[in-house]
């Protein structure tokens, strides 16, 4: 090779881009997001609350807080305890759903309060009776509790129990805030096969214009 084609071919080679290797760990992802293994876009809440309207809520002492006030609460507003201190969640949810057991639904406040519908059927001025002498935990409490696990209710009402669900329904409407606070509306299907708790919450996606068309599907409907 004489000077001048080594001095053409060391130019060339001088003037091509360097050849660089890249490690992996130098090389970018397409997306900034690929690695991330975590949720970024979090809410919390809970879909399994119980009021004064199921026989434990009730009966464990919650004779006062129902749904309205349920709903409130979550949203982080002061309301009245079941002790009557006001009370406030420490950090508001972001949704909530009542889900109050559809059996008996709505019984127990309504006994109380000596319901117009409750009081046309025999065994409801009974129950109504007893819980004015006092009777509710001693004795009520233990036939309700019986019919639940055995499935076999002595007081079907569905003009009662489609007024409590409407009463549920209005509360979740009432209280729900598009982009700031989600009411859902649903109930508790709570089955005892064989003894077993075999409760499932139902969750409706719906708002009242298709959750008022029905009444909660309860264990005394079916077990399966």
């Amino acid at each position: 090779m004489n000077s001048k084609a080594s001095i053409a071919l060391t130019m060339t080679l001088l003037l091509q881009p360097p050849l660089v290797v890249a490690q992996d760990s130098e090389v970018a992802s397409y997306s900034p997001y690929v690695g991330r293994d975590y949720p970024s876009n979090v809410y919390f809440g809970d879909t399994h609350l119980h009021t004064s309207i199921s026989l434990d809520g009730f009966g464990d002492g919650n004779t006062t807080v129902g749904p309205d006030e349920a709903y409130r609460w979550a949203k982080g507003e002061v309301i009245a305890g079941h002790d009557g201190v006001p009370t406030r969640i420490s950090k508001p949810l972001d949704f909530l759903m009542v889900a109050d057991h559809a059996e008996y639904l709505g019984i127990v406040p309504g006994l109380a309060a000596q319901d117009p519908i409750l009081m046309k059927d025999p065994e409801g001025a009974r129950w109504a009776k007893m819980i004015a002498e006092g009777k509710l935990t001693s004795e009520v409490f233990s036939e309700f509790i019986h019919d639940v696990t055995g499935n076999n209710p002595r007081l079907n009402s569905p003009e009662f129990a489609r007024s409590t669900w409407e009463r549920i329904i209005d509360a979740a409407e009432a209280n729900n805030e598009p982009g700031k606070f989600t009411a859902i509306i649903g109930y508790e299907w709570s089955p005892f096969p064989n003894g077993n708790n075999m409760h499932r919450v139902v969750v409706f996606k719906d708002g009242k214009d298709k959750t008022s068309q029905v009444i909660p599907f309860s264990s005394f409907d079916s077990q399966n």
